[in-house]
C-alpha cells in the first residue's frame, strides 16, 4: 500500500501524505496488550491530533481534509 510501512514495524505508518500521518502502535504485542492509532495533522490550526483504540485491528488507513478512513483485511 503506498505511503505505509511493513506490518512487522512498531510503530507502523498506515498513511503519510500532505494532510497528515496515521500511526499504528502495539502491532507486535500479544492479544492482551493495548493497540492504538494516532492521527497527526500537519496543519494543526485546521484539525487537532487524535488517538483512538484499535479494537478492530486496523491495518490500512487513508486521510484527507474531509475524512479519516481505517480498515482491516477481514
Amino acid at each position: 500500500m503506498p505511503s505505509s510501512t511493513p506490518e512487522h514495524l512498531d510503530p507502523r505508518y498506515l498513511c503519510w501524505n500532505d494532510v497528515g500521518i496515521i500511526r499504528s502502535y502495539g502491532n507486535n504485542a500479544d492479544e492482551t496488550a493495548s493497540k492504538s492509532i494516532e492521527v497527526e495533522f500537519h496543519d494543526s490550526t485546521f484539525h487537532n491530533s487524535m488517538m483512538m483504540q484499535n479494537y478492530q485491528d486496523y491495518t490500512m488507513g487513508s486521510i484527507s481534509k474531509a475524512a479519516l478512513v481505517v480498515a482491516n483485511s477481514r
